[in-house]
């Protein structure tokens, strides 16, 4: 179960890149973050915060990206990539 949510992650990622946001709401609604696998968990649920911030424009969603990005110390998934994405 884990890799379909996997899956529709990256196809919605997918699909925003591609200009279709219809299709990558599709997508994004049938992700469920709580089943992403604890040693990816944090770094799914980055792009996972950042996309549905960029979708739905919801600043809670968007504070929920920063503190990931924060809590995760990376240098290249710092919040101008959230920003950016």
């Amino acid at each position: 179960m884990y890799y379909y949510h996997v899956y529709n992650l990256f196809e919605a990622t997918y699909e925003y890149k591609q200009g279709n946001q219809v299709a990558a709401i599709i997508h994004m609604d049938r992700v469920d973050p709580s089943q992403f696998r604890l040693s990816y968990k944090p770094l799914l649920s980055l792009f996972y915060f950042t996309l549905k911030w960029k979708l739905l424009a919801a600043e809670e969603v968007r504070d929920a990206a920063y503190n990931l990005s924060d809590s995760l110390d990376y240098e290249r998934y710092n919040r101008e990539f959230v920003d950016s994405y």
